[in-house]
């Protein structure tokens, strides 16, 4: 079975001939590496070293005709000013990290309603076909998607403590807001299905660090199942990005009806145990479960080996999971590491 028919086994929930490994790496990973393997890139290293592609790409883009929108960069410093009817909107980015948010004040809600009303989605098959082609049958192409509105305006717009004071201050007008950016996001989502990706991953980055169980049942339950539903009508596979702490949500992520959730993290990264995860999600729900980085990326490879095994219960072999090491923007990890990770993987061979 190749990589490719392994995931899409296991993502239509079923067993395939071996546990899945999809790793994440990243131009980042691979940058200590000799020039050779950087430039034949993620999807010929995965191949190499024994893992199985879960190609992260897309099958849109988004036009914004009726806003102007200026970038300035100097030096570390990046800012984006999108100039609307009802005033304009800065971010700053510094160093890769955002230190002004686009909204500051309920004043800017206008605008940014206005911003978020006037995107424009363009379906992009031809992105899908080159991330097809690339890939091969080294794996499968996710078209991606996100976030909801919650996530959205935590992590971007608003952050955490804005997102708190809006809410305790101005609760009806965020409550508003956030109803406008989910009916553009079925937009998204119905045109999306449409396409011919067969599997979809909504970005949430959820987190009880972030968002507690009262306020994801009161808003983003009913905003990932509309994402769940829109992908079901089209018979696609709905795939939720979740690598935080969400143990304290599981009984709610349930209820959403998706088919799988990306990166479900252990301790001490996160705080889910995957044996408990599948009996509070049932047996429907595919998990690609992380060895937490901690585990593996300064540890010597027969530890490794060890802290895999604990992972990889007999209870989990029973299920349809996907296990996964992250190294997105990691440098400096031995390619070792990950050829020894693959040949441990490639003795989790089914009858």
């Amino acid at each position: 079975m190749n990589a490719r028919k392994r995931l899409s086994t296991v993502y239509r929930g079923s067993l395939a001939d071996r546990i899945p490994w999809a790793p994440i790496v990243t131009k980042a990973t691979l940058s200590t590496y000799p020039d050779r393997v950087q430039t034949e890139g993620t999807i010929a290293f995965t191949r190499a070293v024994g893992g199985d592609v879960l190609y992260r790409g897309t099958a849109h883009r988004i036009e914004q005709p009726q806003v102007e929108i200026a970038r300035h960069a100097e030096r570390d410093t990046q800012v984006t000013e999108y100039q609307t009817p009802f005033g304009t909107l800065r971010q700053v980015y510094r160093s890769g990290s955002l230190v002004e948010r686009q909204i500051k004040t309920l004043s800017d809600y206008e605008a940014f309603r206005f911003v978020y009303e006037n995107q424009r989605f363009v379906l992009d098959e031809d992105a899908l076909r080159e991330a097809e082609h690339q890939v091969g049958d080294a794996g499968i192409v996710t078209a991606s998607i996100g976030p909801t509105p919650v996530q959205r305006l935590l992590q971007f717009e608003l952050g955490v403590e804005g997102f708190a004071y809006h809410l305790a201050d101005c609760q009806r007008e965020l409550e508003g807001l956030m109803a406008v950016m989910h009916a553009k996001n079925l937009e998204l989502y119905e045109l999306v299905a449409s396409s011919s990706a067969e599997f979809v991953m909504l970005y949430e980055n959820t987190s009880t660090t972030m968002v507690s169980p009262a306020i994801y049942d009161c808003y983003s339950l009913e905003h990932v199942r509309g994402f769940v539903e829109a992908m079901h009508a089209q018979g696609k596979v709905a795939i939720v990005h979740m690598c935080g702490k969400v143990n304290r949500l599981l009984h709610l992520i349930r209820q959403t009806g998706l088919d799988a959730i990306d990166c479900l993290t252990p301790a001490p990264t996160g705080d889910v145990d995957f044996e408990e995860a599948f009996e509070i999600l049932g047996d429907s729900v595919i998990i690609h479960g992380l060895l937490d980085p901690s585990e593996w990326t300064h540890r010597p490879i027969e530890e490794i080996e060890r802290n895999i095994q604990a992972l990889l219960t007999p209870e989990i072999l029973k299920r349809p999971f996907v296990f996964c090491t992250a190294a997105d923007g990691l440098p400096g990890i031995p390619m070792e590491k990950f050829e020894a990770i693959g040949r441990i993987m490639s003795r989790y061979q089914f009858a």
